[in-house]
């Protein structure tokens, strides 16, 4: 029989999951030498690698703090929206801190929510946009309401501004673009006989056929896949309109186009449409550099990793995703927005407010910002009248003289809005187990896509309960 059976596969799950707990806790109550404080993804405890601590205290009334992460990209674009307000204000002054990764940040942010104390946190920022209903949830206290700025939220998606924005309430200035595209190598396609049309509005069935074709002509593989945290079948349910919530409750063990996604992700896998990776890194040493793939399905934010490899300039080109229909598909995946933190009082809140409207938000320094954006990094913008802007409207050589910009800004306008939920980490994280389970291990030892489900609704379920118990 294929896999372990089910009721002995969650009964293990909830052993190893409970003896976890119970050690953890003992740990805290028995020696006080680690407390715990939740993130989105799950229970981080003070030994924990957090962002540097930020004493706004120190700071004169004209400059703002603020963390980010992935420095090539975002300083580049910060320092853009710096120059460009230092017009009408010569002496105001951002303080980035690059804290290297989100991790570190929520890290931060997680702990100074936990003990109601914002005294460590910088004015402003950067947060992923799935995390933040987790988090303004569970610690309201260290942010702070945007709703009266100036900000016209039509010029931003409103897939991105949903995200942000919290029982009505609007927490996030929109910052850069998650929208979703295919790219793919026109030289192995053609290798293949294929053009960039043929993977145009096609089904996923379709996308196999052309998978399978490809890599018996030139042994490469369509796309790879990230091991440590899959996004493809969260882009594939939202270009479906389809969510893994419903009316704020799992819906995973009888969601059909979540059954039909994994099958799809099994299939592919097995005809080698799909190589997998163990992480990030191997997934840009082995694949985009390593040549081993023939494309990628990823966030708008995967163009600058492509043209970072000279050697293939010239040779890639973008569409639209496939879709079990048949119509052009269209997603977002991952992306950032950046938040004004409680620490941020009188004077600086109005400062920062200020500064954020006139240039993120799309005020007269909007086109400053996000032109020397582009230019200087390759920073892709969420802002929709990007579109009007010369470099976004220019061919990139890159991509055989495509204006992928442009293209990028009309994608992103077209993704569907479906419903969200602030424990959207903690289902990635096992609904990347389990496909990990029937993608690459035998097949004759694989889970059934049921029992697969199953498993990720029990154990999904069963981490709910224990962070809300901790949060409480």
């Amino acid at each position: 029989m294929r896999g372990m059976n089910i009721k002995r596969r969650i009964l293990c799950l909830f052993i190893s999951a409970g003896m976890s707990a119970s050690l953890l806790t003992g740990c805290n109550s028995l020696t006080g030498l680690t407390t715990t404080f939740q993130t989105p993804a799950g229970t981080l405890d003070s030994t924990a690698e957090l962002a540097d601590p930020v004493d706004v205290s120190e700071e004169d009334d004209n400059t703002l703090s603020i963390y980010i992460w992935d420095e090539d990209a975002n300083r580049a674009t910060l320092e853009a929206a710096e120059y460009a307000y230092k017009q009408i204000n010569p002496s105001f002054k951002l303080n980035i801190i690059n804290a290297r990764t989100w991790d570190k940040v929520q890290g931060r942010l997680s702990k100074s929510g936990a003990l109601k104390d914002s005294s460590s946190l910088p004015d402003l920022t950067m947060m992923q946009d799935e995390a933040a209903e987790f988090m303004i949830r569970t610690y309201p206290e260290i942010f702070q309401n945007i709703s009266d700025s100036e900000v016209d939220w039509s010029d931003f998606p409103s897939s991105k501004e949903a995200l942000t924005t919290i029982d009505g309430v609007h927490y996030a200035y929109p910052y850069d673009n998650s929208t979703c595209l295919a790219a793919y190598r026109t030289d192995i396609l053609a290798d293949a006989g294929y053009t960039i049309d043929d993977l145009t509005g096609i089904t996923w069935n379709r996308w196999r056929e052309i998978g399978q074709d490809v890599y018996d002509k030139t042994g490469k593989y369509l796309i790879a896949m990230d091991q440590s945290g899959i996004d493809l079948p969260f882009i594939m349910m939202q270009e479906e309109g389809e969510s893994c919530f419903k009316d704020g409750e799992l819906d995973i063990t009888d969601n059909e186009t979540m059954k039909k996604i994994m099958i799809f992700m099994e299939k592919a896998t097995d005809e080698n449409c799909i190589y997998n990776t163990s992480n990030w890194s191997n997934y840009l040493d082995e694949t985009l550099s390593g040549d081993k793939i023939c494309g990628t399905i990823a966030g708008s934010w995967i163009v600058p990793n492509i043209m970072s490899y000279k050697d293939n300039y010239g040779k890639w080109a973008i569409t639209t995703l496939p879709t079990f229909t048949g119509a052009e598909g269209y997603a977002t995946e991952g992306g950032s927005s950046i938040f004004l933190l409680s620490s941020c009082t009188g004077k600086k809140k109005q400062l920062a407010m200020e500064f954020l409207d006139y240039t993120l938000g799309g005020g007269f320094g909007a086109q400053v910002t996000y032109e020397r954006g582009l230019r200087n990094s390759g920073f892709l913008a969420s802002y929709l009248p990007c579109g009007e802007y010369p470099p976004y409207r220019e061919s990139v050589g890159y991509f055989e003289d495509q204006k992928i910009y442009l293209d990028i800004l009309d994608y992103q306008n077209k993704a569907q809005n479906v419903e969200q939920n602030k424990y959207y980490y903690l289902l990635r994280t096992n609904l990347s187990k389990e496909i990990h389970l029937i993608t690459v291990k035998d097949k004759y030892a694989r889970p059934t896509v049921e029992n697969a489900l199953a498993v990720v609704y029990n154990q999904t379920k069963f981490n709910i309960r224990m962070l809300d118990q901790k949060v409480r």
